[in-house]
């Protein structure tokens, strides 16, 4: 069975044409190519907290360093709107 480990740390992402969906993130020093969008969603979190709007997308991207297994993982990336971020909120191991 799959188990999600939560992130939460900052990504460089780059949208595919027309700026909609990840193309690829960089984690650390790390460079993923995504592969397929699984699913996207938004999410309001509480106005008093600050939250906002986020978008989640969950992921299957493969690391693309030469040196390192070619496998794909799943992750899952999310967009805060108010601040303009990206995060890379969980990897699903």
């Amino acid at each position: 069975m799959a188990m999600a480990r939560r992130i939460e740390e900052p990504v460089r992402v780059a949208l595919r044409r027309g700026g909609t969906e990840p193309a690829a993130f960089t984690w650390g020093e790390r460079l993923y190519a995504v592969e397929c969008v699984e699913a996207c969603w938004k999410e309001v979190g509480p106005w008093w907290d600050g939250e906002g709007e986020r978008t989640f997308f969950r992921v299957t991207a493969r690391h693309c360093a030469p040196s390192l297994s070619p496998a794909s993982g799943v992750y899952e990336l999310r967009f805060d709107h108010a601040s303009e971020r990206w995060w890379l909120h969980e990897v699903v191991d």
